[in-house]
């Protein structure tokens, strides 16, 4: 079991082995799909990363007088996009994806 994206690519590739030219999917939520695909192609050089995002936390924001007042629901997503960033960062920093 993996705790980590990097993990998950490490231990993926001990099941996959070695190869070529393969398609291998990575299905995670949207939010993380840019992170979690540069980490798989790192680890799979040599084959093609297919994402498959699912998982979008958010509907299109419609135009009203409320959607200007702060909430607990814009804190939470603003929480989550922070937290994809720090990531992004850790990400490239300590596995270079």
């Amino acid at each position: 079991m993996s705790l980590t994206t990097a993990e998950d690519a490490t231990e993926t590739a001990k099941v996959l082995g070695p190869g070529a030219g393969r398609q291998i999917g990575v299905a995670t939520s949207a939010t993380h799909m840019p992170r979690s695909r540069r980490t798989f192609e790192r680890v799979f050089p040599r084959d093609t990363i297919v994402p498959v995002p699912v998982d979008y936390p958010f509907a299109p924001p419609r135009l009203q007088a409320r959607a200007f007042v702060p909430s607990a629901g814009a804190f939470h997503l603003n929480a989550m996009v922070l937290r994809e960033y720090v990531g992004h960062l850790w990400y490239r920093l300590r596995h270079g994806a």
